[in-house]
């Protein structure tokens, strides 16, 4: 069994305006030994944040969610 995260796939692809500048917003799904973890990440700058799922069933609902919380801060 791997020890190391495992790139699963991109779960969406958000933009948003800051002046002249647009920032895009991945959120990305990695395989954990323990799980899935769904990493936020803008401009391919590193983490913003990151959430851990332990049930594949849950995946899309976090993702929706996290998606869904995206869209409230502005990010389309």
């Amino acid at each position: 069994m791997s020890t190391q995260p495992e790139w699963v796939s991109e779960a969406f692809r958000l933009t948003r305006r800051e002046g002249v500048q647009t920032l895009t917003l991945v959120c990305e799904v990695w395989k954990q030994p323990i799980g899935w973890q769904l990493r936020l990440v803008i401009d391919g700058h590193g983490l913003e944040s990151s959430a851990m799922v332990y049930s594949a069933d849950l995946v899309p609902i976090r993702v929706a969610e996290l998606q869904a919380l995206m869209f409230e801060r502005g990010w389309h």
